[in-house]
């Protein structure tokens, strides 16, 4: 019942935005929404956990911050503590990820541009240990970096990033526009 209620003040938006749309002769704009929404099969986490996921094969470091530091301004901030704990290994484990997947590409250079900018957008990591990764012959072999080179362990981590999300943005305030109704 919750979800049929949810899904149709989904459509019943969806119609107010082509209205506004419409109104307004933002044409591209209809457009491009129409494409999307037609396209729309996946839940909103599978599409932000497939974006972070793009960021991190891409080797995308700067692209990879800035969409977790939008979705964190945006979902984040009403944490309580131990959300905040279990937000804090998420990030730490998505940042570590990131790194493996640059070793296993041969993107040494991503790594170093990685620790080069972690300073300034991540100081309250320590890294100390991670930055002889790019320097490790077959890190995957090395008792220190070898479990998160693990197909289990990523998988097990982009599950918990999953799940992490979806309990997030389940219990988060819906958009604004959500709440809106015309009178």
């Amino acid at each position: 019942l919750l979800l049929n209620r949810c899904m149709n003040g989904w459509v019943e938006l969806d119609d107010q935005v082509r209205e506004y749309l419409v109104y307004r002769g933002f044409t591209a704009s209809l457009k491009a929404f129409d494409q999307e929404s037609k396209t729309d099969r996946t839940s909103n986490v599978d599409r932000l956990v497939d974006t972070l996921l793009a960021h991190v094969s891409q080797h995308e470091f700067t692209l990879l911050y800035a969409f977790w530091n939008t979705i964190s301004k945006k979902y984040f901030t009403t944490l309580d503590s131990s959300q905040n704990l279990a937000l804090r290994k998420i990030e730490l484990s998505l940042y570590r990820y990131y790194l493996v997947t640059c070793v296993q590409g041969g993107r040494q250079d991503k790594v170093h541009e990685f620790f080069e900018k972690s300073a300034k957008y991540l100081p309250s990591y320590d890294w100390s240990d991670w930055y002889s990764l790019a320097f490790i012959k077959n890190a995957e072999l090395n008792e220190r970096f070898g479990p998160f080179f693990n197909r289990a362990w990523q998988d097990t981590f982009t599950v918990s990033l999953h799940n992490f999300l979806s309990i997030v943005l389940f219990t988060s305030p819906k958009p604004s526009l959500l709440n809106h109704r015309a009178e």
